[in-house]
């Protein structure tokens, strides 16, 4: 009988020691407004073509947003039982301010089969894919004076920015407007009609970006790559490369630390519009081509 019991003891004191063989990750994300000196867009694709003549760019001075998702993984298909996946947002709406340049700590959902005290068995793990996914964009910018006389004529619930709180300051002689409204559309899209105006981002594994897909669709496993059966609009971006993640060890404390930068700089572009007269209702404000290339990821393993 002492034999047994202290077979017992030694199994209870190895499994202790498991236990304690793995630390504590802390998982954080900062949401930042940053200019790209990298980002190189050929002179054809600064201005567009389809909505009139070009009237300005805008920079805005408050711009944020809800997020839908934000998750990080190492293989494409949840499905797969090798993939890692830790979701920082997922099935809900949490709002991120850019230019707050707001500093999250996350309480993430992971999922895979070797999951253990809240990370995974598996020291390394490459993350290849990250998806974001915002939508309702909110901002606060300066639009010329000229629109003044839109928005307060008998046609100002036909301008682009009617849903849009404005003000006058009119010592400094400028007009500022809140609007809600989300300029992604026409970027993405064009004139097209009955278009989802929501997108996600799915970072890496691609030397380019570009609109993946439009709409959701039932298609082959083969083709749905890099995202299954998403609703929306699927924009697959370069700006992000592998990067390792280590688990941490008993008595360690890490932190998973994600940089998302979003380039700001005349990210707004205004054009004259269908009757192609500058300072009219009909005038179209649009994200500049190619907005997608303005946002960056940076992921990286801080130790404490």
């Amino acid at each position: 009988m002492k034999q047994l019991i202290a077979i017992s003891l030694l199994i209870l004191l190895a499994c202790a020691c498991k236990k304690g063989d793995y630390g504590t990750m802390k998982y954080k994300a900062r949401f930042c407004t940053q200019t790209d000196n990298t980002l190189k867009i050929s002179s054809n694709d600064t201005l567009y073509t389809l909505f009139g003549n070009y009237i300005t760019s805008i920079t805005p001075d408050h711009f944020s947003s809800y997020v839908g998702m934000f998750i990080f993984q190492d293989h494409y298909n949840q499905g797969n039982p090798a993939c890692h996946m830790i979701a920082f947002i997922e099935n809900q709406q949490v709002e991120v301010d850019f230019s707050g340049n707001a500093e999250i700590e996350f309480s993430p959902t992971l999922h895979s089969t070797d999951i253990i005290d809240g990370i995974f068995k598996q020291k390394e793990v490459n993350f290849r894919f990250i998806s974001f996914c915002p939508n309702n964009f909110m901002h606060s910018f300066e639009i010329p004076t000229q629109y003044l006389e839109v928005i307060n004529g008998s046609n100002a619930n036909q301008f682009m920015l009617s849903d849009g709180t404005f003000h006058f300051d009119s010592i400094n002689q400028k007009l500022s407007v809140q609007t809600p409204k989300n300029f992604s559309y026409g970027a993405i899209h064009g004139n097209a009609n009955a278009m989802p105006t929501n997108f996600t981002l799915t970072f890496g594994q691609t030397d380019s970006s570009y609109v993946y897909m439009y709409s959701g669709q039932e298609m082959p496993e083969e083709d749905r790559f890099p995202f299954w059966d998403a609703n929306g609009v699927v924009i697959r971006s370069s700006k992000f490369v592998t990067q390792k993640i280590i688990m941490p060890g008993e008595g360690e404390t890490y932190t998973m630390y994600a940089t998302l930068s979003f380039d700001t700089n005349g990210l707004i572009q205004v054009y004259a519009g269908n009757d192609n007269i500058p300072y009219t209702p009909d005038d179209v404000f649009v994200y500049a081509p190619q907005f997608w290339n303005r946002i960056n990821i940076k992921l990286e393993m801080k130790i404490i």
